[in-house]
């Protein structure tokens, strides 16, 4: 499939036994109603994180964004985005 949401409305639809994404991705679907009809299996696969992209030459932007995340970090907010969203 092309997308994670195509491959997930196909599982519904019986197009599909199974769909292999994103972590964060599943756990999304699941919390957003697909536990209804799916459940996660297995162990995850570790070692993949996600990132956030910026222009070589803005250091800038990445100094500031590195220390909201950490900052984010320190204080659980970022954990608690991350429960909200994905738990």
């Amino acid at each position: 499939f092309d997308t994670s949401d195509t491959a997930c409305l196909e599982l519904k639809n019986g197009g599909a036994d199974a769909v292999i994404s994103d972590l964060p991705v599943l756990q999304y679907f699941l919390k957003q109603g697909g536990s209804a009809y799916a459940k996660a299996v297995g162990e995850p696969k570790k070692g993949d994180f996600y990132g956030i992209a910026t222009a070589k030459k803005n250091k800038t932007l990445c100094d500031k964004l590195n220390k909201a995340l950490q900052d984010m970090k320190k204080d659980g907010e970022y954990q608690k985005i991350y429960d909200k969203w994905f738990k």
